[in-house]
């Protein structure tokens, strides 16, 4: 007993000791400004900076580690200063539920019924937390991503449902207090995302309070990602009405915008086209371009330091040089999606800070792109000295062509290489450049063993390559490149590899660069291969019946 009560004691000092240490802990003594720039930080870490507004978000989880930390969370606003609002799309009644999963019987709740509760209780959920976020926020500027759809089916169409959950005009109304919420803290907003999906007339939807938004009450908003996608009985509505001269559009501040409409024409908007430093438009029904458009646009848009477009273009496109050169001075990067378009649109642009030229699409040429017809070599030609990264689609490029490209950039870091399936290659093309053993030596060419003079390398300063299936290297090919890219001596070392062979694995290419003593330290190789076609059980095949299966 002696002992035990010895040992009792002990047990109890030791506890108090290790309570009394940690008071000595420099964390306890960390001034209070300091510390909160740590939350902050914490909450900014790219790991966090998607995290979704719930318990497990690092702000709640910092405010609940001692009363001292709480009080002081609670205090630093920029913790709470991004609004993220995503609830899930209403549960609709497609073809393969039938009527008897939707109404209610004496027995208990059918799986539709239960489905409709819990979406009601997210968006409940997102409602009182976005109110909590906004409040903690006090006086910050915001971010905001609101995502929902109000394709709410009226329950007068599903028997049972209008008495379970009070009818049709709850869901609105929980969607439209949700928007408002939201929508009151407009004047702070820095970034927003919106996605909105209405099924309604623009004035009877409860996302009406994002579409009245003026310009003069986002005075801080510089960058604005929107989508609104209007179906149903709503496709004949404007998103802004008749009046777009004042909406969230044309904020004063506005310098970033990524258009993704499919319900409005971009000729109906009144932005503040000289203002914006960046602008994307997805590719949609409503904002693809012809070229003559986009140059038009792209002349209102001097200020331009990164522009994404889509691009229709076919044969009957002409697209004559109308008002000269278009000169963007500080553009760095531009994309266009969609087809290729003519030489002409490259040669009718001045980017004399160019950088970046993504151009994933195939040529809209029926024939070859050569030396005199490849837009892409028409800006590689201009600019390629300068650029560091390029990608573009090799899709019938003669050799000499793609030969001409690649001896043009010296300066390229990274490089990705684009095709389509075979299937989808000219015919009668038989001078289509493809990538094999040969392009790999002129990217890394071995000349400590040659006594005979070789040409220049491409892409010397090469750090990240991405390629293409379907083409004519083998792995072997593949694994001599990243060696000799990896060499001590050569101008800039290989960092990263993503490659593509139709056929099935022979060589780990990332162990056997460890096997022969490369250093992989900072590579990253990324090889994809189709999968093997698995053997088809005799039992899956035939449909046999288990013999203690009753009929």
């Amino acid at each position: 007993m002696e002992i035990e009560a010895l040992t009792a004691t002990r047990d109890f000092h030791t506890r108090e000791s290790a309570r009394h240490s940690a008071l000595l802990s420099p964390i306890k003594r960390t001034p209070n400004d300091i510390l909160s720039s740590i939350f902050i930080a914490l909450v900014a870490h790219p790991d966090n900076r998607n995290a979704d507004m719930s318990n497990t978000h690092p702000a709640v989880v910092i405010s609940h580690v001692c009363e001292h930390w709480r009080e002081l969370a609670l205090e630093t606003s920029a913790l709470w200063s991004t609004i993220k609002v995503t609830p899930p799309i209403f549960p609709q009644r497609f073809g393969y539920l039938e009527d008897s999963v939707v109404s209610t019987t004496e027995h208990g709740t059918r799986p539709m019924i239960d489905l409709l509760r819990r979406w009601e209780r997210c968006v409940k959920w997102n409602l009182d937390t976005a109110r909590v976020w906004i409040s903690r926020s006090k006086d910050s500027n915001i971010s905001v991503t609101f995502h929902v759809s109000d394709d709410v089916p009226e329950f007068s169409t599903l028997e049972g449902t209008a008495r379970d959950l009070e009818g049709w005009e709850r869901m609105t109304t929980l969607l439209a207090e949700l928007s408002e919420v939201v929508c009151a803290s407009h004047h702070r907003w820095v970034t927003a995302d919106l996605h909105l999906v209405t099924s309604r007339s623009v004035t009877a939807s409860p996302l009406k309070p994002f579409m009245d938004i003026k310009a003069d009450e986002v005075p801080s908003l510089r960058r604005l990602k929107i989508a609104v996608v209007i179906v149903g009985d709503g496709l004949n509505s404007s998103p802004f009405g008749r009046d777009h001269q004042e909406n969230i559009l044309s904020g004063k501040a506005l310098q970033d915008i990524h258009l993704s409409y499919s319900s409005i024409d971009f000729r109906q908007m009144h932005l503040r086209w000289g203002q914006l430093t960046q602008l994307r438009f997805d590719v949609g029904p409503q904002i693809v371009f012809k070229e003559k458009e986009a140059i038009q646009l792209l002349r209102m848009c001097q200020n331009l330091v990164k522009c994404d477009l889509g691009l229709y273009t076919d044969d009957t496109n002409a697209m004559p040089l109308d008002g000269g050169l278009v000169r963007l001075p500080r553009l760095e990067s531009i994309t266009v999606r969609g087809r290729a378009p003519q030489v002409e649109f490259a040669s009718v642009l001045d980017t004399p800070r160019l950088r970046r030229l993504i151009i994933p699409g195939v040529p809209h040429l029926a024939g070859s792109s050569t030396e005199a017809n490849s837009v892409v070599l028409a800006w590689i030609r201009d600019y390629g000295h300068q650029l560091t990264e390029v990608a573009f689609n090799i899709a019938r490029f003669t050799q000499s062509a793609f030969s001409l490209c690649m001896s043009n950039l010296p300066n390229v870091t990274s490089l990705r290489l684009l095709a389509p399936s075979s299937n989808l290659l000219h015919p009668n093309l038989n001078d289509q450049t493809s990538l094999t053993r040969d392009f790999f030596e002129r990217l890394a060419p071995h000349t400590e063993s040659q006594k005979v003079a070789v040409a220049p390398a491409w892409c010397p300063r090469l750090e990240g390559i991405r390629l293409p299936e379907g083409q004519g290297f083998t792995e072997a090919d593949l694994l001599e490149f990243v060696i000799a890219k990896r060499r001590t001596n050569a101008l800039s070392r290989l960092r990263s590899v993503r490659a593509f062979f139709p056929t099935l694995q022979e060589v780990d290419i990332p162990e056997r660069l460890r096997e022969m003593g490369v250093d992989t330290d900072g590579l990253t190789v990324r090889v994809s291969y189709p999968a093997r076609m698995p053997l088809r059980p005799w039992a899956k095949f035939v449909n046999i019946a288990s013999e203690d299966e009753e009929y």
